[in-house]
């Protein structure tokens, strides 16, 4: 039987059409890439994906690492993934005519200082985003515009504590020119930006690359980049400064090299602190953040304008407890109010972090994980809507002065070498009753 040559024509459409649905579908999704091997062969990017993309990716990571995932013999790692990230944002501009991540465009494409200026929002509604995330993220600020958010909080990772990021990427010239770029366009948009360090739980051979090092190394290195971010920071009107994100909880693991008891943790942290935050406002105008892991009350923000500790379920025993968890929150609410009434640092919530299924992360927090993962997955929005519950039982007075979102609009936001594990909707729902609440 002769099939007509327009029912040829419909068939070859839909196929083409299908295809390219599935193509675009997944050829960005970098995170997919190393959570799992493809299934069906149109899922693989470096099968389907164009010339030049494969020709990128062939090149990046060799031959023979090429054709073992191409033909689905293994998945990719943490470390090609990030080293191929370059390629896949090369594919977006040829694919969506936005600007490929060359020096010489951003150099052509930074945004005039003398335009800019500090924008304090009355009260911080945040998101994170990876320093290696920005350049697709600067294309998205729409959503976190029409999402509610009014700051973007960029997440930033001393290159050599960070096993995934790409060799470019560790360049500090490539590394300040980007961030450069992204926070001119950021705050055009009519964002406040906060700038968070941080050195992630990264592990090389079983063992945190933290560690490898003292804890004296570790803060001096963190010093060192806080002043480079601070001059960045102050150029660029940035609202927010925080120097290193969750430290004692990072001192922690130093425990057993060092004998780094909870007591010497505080008092470390207590010490480097104090003695940093005159050194970054004689470079730097904006606001300063102490960003901790849990708030206790021997901690002292002075000299910070805001304080803070990350929400997870960390210091849980039983994570799948509500009624614990509720009480976890009520205390480090009552700590926080303390602190703030003795050091007049204002008190506010810069990370809030749910996730189910994390790797890279501490040890003892990534044994819950993997304990209890999908009883977290389920218990998602609860946690937010006792957090945030919480929140709205205090005082208006007396409530924080900001918070972060936990990956509300983007899901490839804000961990940098951390398998992010997207929100459910369940708990996006949470998060958007409460912001309509706390306007």
């Amino acid at each position: 039987m002769k099939i007509p040559k327009l029912s040829i024509i419909i068939i070859v459409v839909v196929v083409v059409g299908i295809a390219i649905i599935f193509s675009s579908k997944f050829l960005f999704d970098l995170q997919r890439l190393s959570e799992k091997r493809f299934q069906p062969e149109f899922e693989n990017p470096f099968v389907t994906g164009s010339e030049e993309l494969k020709s990128c990716l062939r090149k990046t990571i060799g031959d023979k690492a090429f054709e073992e995932i191409a033909q689905n013999k293994r998945q990719i790692t943490n470390t090609e993934r990030k080293d191929v990230e370059t390629c896949f944002e090369l594919e977006r501009a040829r694919n969506e005519n936005t600007p490929a991540p060359t020096k010489e465009f951003f150099e052509s494409d930074l945004v005039d200082t003398s335009q800019l200026s500090r924008n304090y929002p009355e009260f911080i509604i945040c998101e994170y985003v990876s320093e290696m995330d920005v350049i697709p993220m600067v294309f998205e600020l729409e959503k976190f515009k029409e999402a509610g958010l009014n700051t973007i909080c960029i997440y930033l990772t001393p290159p050599r504590y960070s096993p995934t990021m790409s060799p470019k990427d560790k360049e500090a010239e490539w590394r300040i020119l980007k961030i450069k770029w992204a926070v001119g366009k950021i705050k055009k948009a009519g964002f406040a930006v906060l700038l968070d360090q941080d050195v992630g739980a990264g592990s090389k051979e079983g063992e945190l690359l933290v560690t490898k090092g003292t804890s004296d190394e570790l803060l001096s290195e963190m010093e060192d980049e806080n002043l480079m971010w601070a001059r960045v920071a102050e150029e660029y009107k940035i609202e927010y400064l925080s120097p290193f994100g969750e430290i004692e909880d990072k001192l922690d693991w130093f425990l057993e090299k060092e004998g780094l008891t909870k007591e010497k943790r505080i008092a470390k942290t207590n010490e480097w602190l104090s003695q940093l935050a005159p050194k970054l406002r004689e470079v730097y105008k904006g606001r300063l953040i102490a960003h901790y892991g849990k708030l206790y009350p021997e901690l002292d923000p002075t000299g910070y304008d805001y304080f803070g500790s990350t929400v997870d379920i960390g210091p849980l025993t039983d994570p799948t407890e509500l009624n614990e968890f509720r009480q976890m929150i009520r205390d480090t609410y009552q700590v926080a109010l303390a602190l703030e009434e003795r050091t007049k640092s204002e008190w506010i919530i810069p990370e809030i972090f749910f996730a189910y299924e994390e790797l890279n992360v501490g040890p003892d927090i990534q044994k819950k994980y993997e304990e209890y993962g999908e009883q977290l997955k389920e218990l998602q929005d609860d946690y937010f809507r006792i957090t945030f519950e919480e929140i709205l039982n205090l005082p208006p007075e007396k409530r924080p002065r900001g918070v972060e979102t936990g990956g509300y609009v983007l899901d490839f936001g804000g961990y940098g070498p951390v398998t992010f594990s997207p929100l459910t909707d369940e708990a996006r729902s949470e998060i958007k009753k409460f912001l309509s609440q706390i306007e």
